[in-house]
């Protein structure tokens, strides 16, 4: 008996394209020439086509063109009867994106083996891939890590080792890996493994845990772990990672600057109290003996000079104490109006009675180009100045000492040259002596004294002053040092001539804050004169160019074009059409030194800082604007500064 077996074979079929339908990966047939056949679900949503787009279109329709000579070879194998598997490659979706695929290629035979056409299983790899190359990036950062990079297990079993590990403690990966932690740690912390272990358990984190570790030679070194627990795809701890970095040579320096800071602070406390006993005596016998009433007048200035000498040297002991800001580049410096030549010359006079006790002379010489007020910070010169003068007198048995004080050719400045006919400098030795705690011959020290750290300061102070030392010097012949400081001519040096007196003498104020316009109307209507006002830099400009004013006062900072700008922009007209200069004023709260010297390098003739005293104002524009023209000439005018007027020194 026969049975009709053709409705079994219709619910394979069935069951079949079921299956087919409902796989998660690409199911696709095609024909020989590459035409699409079948379609599946994962095929549409992968893809982005619908089975009415895709069948009956070619299969290029959704390989990229760049590899389409990948389908040629494809086909020619199966045409072959071969199979392709797990084939990785790149195809692209409706929207044109590209997707990572794993392909399974297989030829599809009749029923009498013809080979007819092909049959295609594809899986979506993107994730897969994206994990692959940021593991595959992951391991080269590691691996090329300066840092040692080190996996275990739970049990301490190291099971990755990079090559910052091989770096530091000696051992090859293979030699490493396999073997237990305890490979890099001393005998005596081998405790500590426990204790990280048991952290990273509990799920914690160590960071930047300093220890000690051992390297394969044997050597101990110091190192900074961070440790980190390694959980699985379940988030169950598996291991630990560990990050180690040698800190050996940073703990040395470490310990090197301890020691040398411990060494310093020992050696100021030493010196304070050797300095400071005999300086107390000095300062309380001489404030005894100032007191008397049979003292000469002779007597009584010398006891003023000996105070005054003893206060300047308990000032420079207190900046020496302080050699750690020094050193730091910390430096105050408190930049002032003061006469150069009458400091310079009441520093070499408190040092005159050393030298005249050793029978040495102390020379000063001025070039007729220095002028008396310059702008720096007078009491750093002075210290410099002592250190070098008093040095020139240790080493000097017999002879002068010159200090020639000069302009600077190249820079607005000064030159200060200190000469001596000492034992003079080993040329091996000229930079060191800059060098703190040396002196060119240590066997100096017995026979002349000293710390070893006044040129060193001396360089500190003159380079944090902008300037610089040197020194040139013939052994038994005597050294000259050399200051060169790029110190600023007070304008009082330039002086203002007085306006000649007139009728209507016309002010401009430049200003754009009301009250403040108004406080100076009021202060110059007062007085008598006629006034205009500007509200920026840019209205000052435009209203010099139509009228000639008398005296401008100028706020520095304003928005747009600002005080300085504008002053620059009239001076430059004044010059290109021979105008006679107006006094231009610069009327401003910025105070400091610095602020001032942006006021005259840009063109004004002086400067008033804010908050003023209103009379201290008017009596400034009272005097100078004189009464009548002068007589003398301008060349010849009386000073006129601002500063004459305040009690301070901006």
């Amino acid at each position: 008996m026969s049975q009709d077996i053709t409705p079994h074979i219709s619910d394979a079929r069935n069951w079949l394209a079921a299956i087919v339908n409902s796989s998660d990966d690409v199911i696709i047939s095609k024909s020989l020439d590459g035409v699409i056949r079948s379609w599946n679900g994962a095929a549409q949503r992968l893809f982005g086509y619908t089975v009415e787009e895709a069948i009956g279109n070619h299969i290029g329709l959704i390989i990229p063109p760049d590899r389409l000579d990948e389908e040629y070879v494809i086909l020619g194998k199966v045409r072959n009867g071969e199979s392709i598997d797990h084939f990785e490659t790149v195809r692209r979706r409706k929207d044109g994106s590209l997707v990572d695929m794993s392909l399974t290629v297989s030829p599809i035979r009749n029923d009498e083996g013809v080979i007819v056409g092909v049959s295609k299983i594809g899986k979506d790899i993107t994730q897969a891939k994206l994990t692959e190359r940021a593991a595959a990036h992951l391991a080269a950062i590691v691996d090329s890590s300066e840092d040692a990079i080190v996996s275990k297990t739970l049990d301490g079993i190291i099971t990755s080792w990079n090559r910052g590990a091989e770096t530091i403690f000696g051992h090859t990966a293979d030699e490493a890996i396999g073997s237990h932690i305890t490979l890099i740690i001393p005998p005596q912390y081998h405790s500590e493994e426990a204790t990280i272990i048991a952290k990273v358990k509990a799920g914690e984190r160590l960071e930047h845990f300093e220890t000690v570790r051992l390297t394969k030679a044997g050597t101990l070194i110091n190192v900074s772990i961070t440790v980190s627990p390694v959980r699985d795809s379940n988030g169950t701890i598996i291991g630990a990672s560990k990050i180690a970095r040698d800190v050996t040579e940073q703990r040395q320096t470490q310990s090197q600057l301890a020691e040398a800071n411990r060494r310093r602070d020992e050696f100021m406390a030493n010196m304070s109290h050797e300095l400071r006993t005999p300086m107390n005596a000095i300062i309380g016998l001489s404030h005894i003996v100032s007191k008397s009433a049979a003292l000469t007048p002779k007597e009584i200035k010398a006891m003023r000079l000996l105070s005054d000498s003893a206060a300047n040297l308990l000032t420079l002991i207190n900046d020496l104490l302080d050699f750690a800001k020094i050193d730091q580049g910390q430096i105050d410096i408190q930049l002032q109006e003061f006469d150069l030549p009458g400091s310079i010359r009441k520093t070499v006079d408190m040092l005159q009675p050393r030298a005249h006790d050793k029978g040495i002379g102390l020379s000063v010489q001025f070039d007729p180009t220095v002028g008396d007020l310059w702008e720096s910070d007078e009491f750093r010169l002075q210290q410099v100045l002592t250190n070098l003068v008093g040095n020139a007198v240790k080493f000097t048995e017999q002879g002068t000492v010159l200090i020639s004080v000069s302009t600077l050719a190249d820079v607005d400045g000064v030159s200060i040259d200190v000469t001596d006919t000492g034992i003079g400098i080993p040329t091996d030795k000229i930079e060191a002596i800059f060098d703190k705690f040396t002196q060119a011959d240590s066997s100096m020290t017995r026979k002349y004294g000293g710390s070893g750290l006044g040129l060193s300061i001396t360089r500190a102070l003159v380079e944090s002053l902008g300037g610089t030392v040197c020194v040139t010097s013939t052994p038994g012949q005597g050294s000259t040092f050399v200051v060169r400081l790029p110190m600023a001519r007070s304008p009082r040096n330039r002086p203002l001539a007085p306006v000649a007196h007139r009728a209507h003498c016309q002010f401009l104020i430049v200003d754009d804050y009301a009250p403040n316009v108004m406080v100076l109307e009021s202060i110059l209507e007062d007085l008598g004169y006629e006034i205009m006002t500007a509200e920026s830099g840019i209205d000052a400009v435009r209203a010099t160019s139509d009228t000639h004013f008398d005296i401008i006062l100028m706020d520095v900072q304003m928005p747009g074009m600002d005080g300085l700008e504008a002053t620059r922009r009239i001076r430059r007209r004044e010059s290109e059409t021979g105008q006679d200069p107006t006094l231009i004023i610069g009327v401003t709260a910025h105070v400091r030194s610095e602020d001032r010297q942006l006021c005259l390098d840009a063109g004004m003739n002086d400067f008033i800082p804010k908050p003023f005293e209103p009379r201290q104002v008017a009596a400034f524009f009272r005097d100078l604007i004189s009464p009548a023209p002068p007589s003398h000439g301008v060349e010849n005018a009386p000073v006129v500064k601002f500063s004459d007027y305040v009690g301070l020194r901006n």
